[in-house]
């Protein structure tokens, strides 16, 4: 839920938080890989003033990366070895 919800609208994301009985916030920065859940991978903006958790399998990195911020796609892109096309959101 946490991992997802940071991509809806404000709306959905209430609605959500209501339904689920649960809260929204944003992710936590990592630091290293270990930081991260599951198959998720450390991406370190260039200039370090943030870092967050990617997914770096194909399907998924395409369909979330699209909402990162241009800081954020550059290091993903670095750390996974893939481009991000954004004008593929669904």
């Amino acid at each position: 839920f946490s991992s997802e919800c940071v991509n809806w609208s404000k709306d959905i994301q209430d609605a959500a938080e209501a339904r689920c009985e649960m809260s929204c916030a944003p992710p936590a920065q990592c630091a290293t890989d270990d930081d991260c859940d599951g198959d998720l991978e450390c991406a370190v903006q260039e200039n370090g003033l943030w870092a967050q958790c990617v997914p770096c399998d194909e399907e998924t990195f395409t369909s979330e990366c699209v909402y990162w911020s241009d800081d954020i796609i550059v290091a993903a892109e670095a750390k996974c070895e893939q481009t991000c096309n954004e004008t593929a959101a669904v």
